[in-house]
């Protein structure tokens, strides 16, 4: 299979993942779409997502220290005090570089966040899932430092 029509069956299947199993409300249907692309030309440093995030939507923040080789994050929560946090690792495919932030914390157990950089617009967006409520909705986050 060539490398353009592999590219366009992933693009489909994330779309589709995303999508298939979120709960939306009428709020969310204006949200920011949930696909973020590496342009297949594109080399990007991993690195670039060290820097401070706050979610478009709420006074939320990530602080992301550094980006390990073996695939981990160094990462703080705020919300607005600190949260504690189980996995944190980012992954990057062919297109798509994404980080995944599970809290453990009292009021999150077992939530987590799903996002993917975007390197046009220089922001993580993606989906919160609430395992507690059974709920997801896409999210937006928006960097503040680097």
């Amino acid at each position: 299979m060539k490398t353009q029509a592999k590219f366009s069956l992933l693009l489909l299947f994330v779309a589709l993942s995303s999508f298939s199993f979120n709960k939306q409300t009428d709020k969310q249907e204006n949200s920011v779409p949930v696909i973020a692309v590496i342009k297949p030309e594109q080399s990007v440093d991993t690195r670039i997502l060290i820097g401070e995030w706050i979610r478009t939507d709420a006074p939320y923040q990530l602080k992301i220290t550094d980006v390990l080789e073996s695939g981990k994050l160094d990462v703080a929560y705020f919300n607005p005090k600190s949260i504690d946090l189980g996995k944190t690792y980012w992954m990057k495919t062919e297109t798509i570089l994404s980080v995944y932030i599970e809290l453990q914390d009292e009021n999150y157990p077992d939530s987590y966040y799903k996002l993917n950089y975007n390197t046009e617009r220089d922001v993580l967006v993606g989906q919160y899932f609430q395992i507690d409520g059974g709920t997801s909705f896409p999210v937006e986050f928006v960097r503040t430092k680097q």
